[in-house]
């Protein structure tokens, strides 16, 4: 393994321990948040706002072309994210598990609960790869997006922090400009580190629970949703 390589790996990975610590530092300091593990007894599994706190208003388009307000959407329960449709990895994992659970229950989701994602790398994530995303994973997902100057303020909201690493070393918050008929650069030439978080909010738009990182299954999610709904 070259050096070049290592050091691309290394460039990635700091990019992800930074955005992971500035997301879940935002959460700890501004919510009490706690983890049950007793059994998971009643309670969410997942790390829980107290007290809830009203999710952040926005108004992003969907992969259809349809605008789509946070506000529009109480009485459903909402499972948002934040992806993009070139991550090697972690995205594909979420939305992986997404579709486990709407394939497993169907008919209890099913026009209860409301599964969203917000892109943080919007200058690729045309309509067209989004929705290759979500046939690639068979994922029922609204994903929004819009111009980088409409999201930015949007990540921030939720608490989520957004980082460029490119080929060369260099780390910044802004995504380049890429022609749309350019093939996405290589995981290892252009990656997008952000904070790998999934918000759980209920009917009345609070937001009640947070799962920060990858480590739980469809099984956690499920049991937190089904809280969301009595």
């Amino acid at each position: 393994m070259n050096n070049i390589y290592m050091k691309k790996v290394v460039l990635v990975a700091l990019a992800l321990v930074v955005v992971t610590a500035v997301a879940a530092g935002w959460f700890l300091t501004t919510y009490y948040a706690r983890n049950q593990q007793d059994g998971y007894s009643g309670d969410f599994r997942g790390a829980v706002f107290q007290p809830p706190a009203k999710a952040p208003n926005f108004v992003l388009t969907d992969q259809d072309g349809r605008e789509v307000r946070m506000s529009d959407l109480q009485g459903k329960a909402v499972v948002l994210t934040f992806l993009y449709t070139a991550c090697p990895d972690v995205c594909p994992a979420i939305g992986g598990k997404f579709a486990s659970l709407q394939e497993q229950f169907h008919s209890e989701l099913d026009k209860k609960v409301k599964f969203l994602a917000i892109s943080v790398d919007p200058e690729y994530d045309t309509a067209e790869r989004i929705k290759e995303f979500n046939t690639k994973f068979a994922v029922d997902l609204t994903y929004l997006s819009g111009d980088k100057e409409t999201l930015e303020p949007i990540w921030q909201s939720f608490g989520v922090a957004v980082q460029q690493v490119v080929a060369n070393g260099t780390a910044t918050t802004d995504v380049q400009h890429r022609d749309d008929e350019m093939p996405h650069p290589s995981a290892l030439d252009y990656f997008v580190g952000h904070s790998n978080v999934v918000y759980l909010i209920d009917a009345e738009g609070m937001m009640k629970a947070v799962h920060l990182g990858n480590v739980w299954s469809p099984v956690d999610l499920l049991h937190d949703i089904r809280l969301l709904l009595t």
